[in-house]
């Protein structure tokens, strides 16, 4: 079973990377990450989303990103990474009902192992 663990910035952020997630192991480790660019703006649906990792550090987040892209193809929502004071979130939404953010975090979690918990986002104003 693989997992992925979520690591919540408590401290202020350190400036030595976050350790990897253990399921990095597990997957190609020379797969490119991708880079957003700088300025690209991001457009936020409204709806319930999955929180799938908190991470203090963006590669980290990137890296898991694209993980979970890889472990659950079957998702029909996009996983994205939102910048959030301190923290780079990776969410999968949006969700337009409830129920089905909550079906989609049962599957996530029997696939990954890991503990996804119903969000929202803010007004993106």
């Amino acid at each position: 079973r693989l997992t992925i663990d979520t690591q919540i910035a408590a401290d202020p952020p350190r400036a030595e990377p976050v350790p990897s997630a253990p399921i990095q192991s597990a997957l190609i480790p020379s797969a490119p990450i991708p880079s957003a660019p700088a300025a690209a703006t991001r457009v936020i649906a409204f709806g319930s989303y999955l929180q799938l990792g908190a991470f203090s550090n963006r590669e980290n987040a990137l890296a898991a990103q694209s993980r979970l892209k890889i472990l659950l193809p079957w998702l029909s929502v996009p996983i994205e990474i939102y910048p959030e004071a301190a923290l780079f979130k990776v969410h999968a939404g949006p969700y337009n009902k409830r129920d089905d953010a909550a079906a989609a975090a049962e599957q996530i979690r029997a696939a990954t192992g890991s503990r996804p918990f119903m969000t929202s986002h803010p007004n993106p104003k």
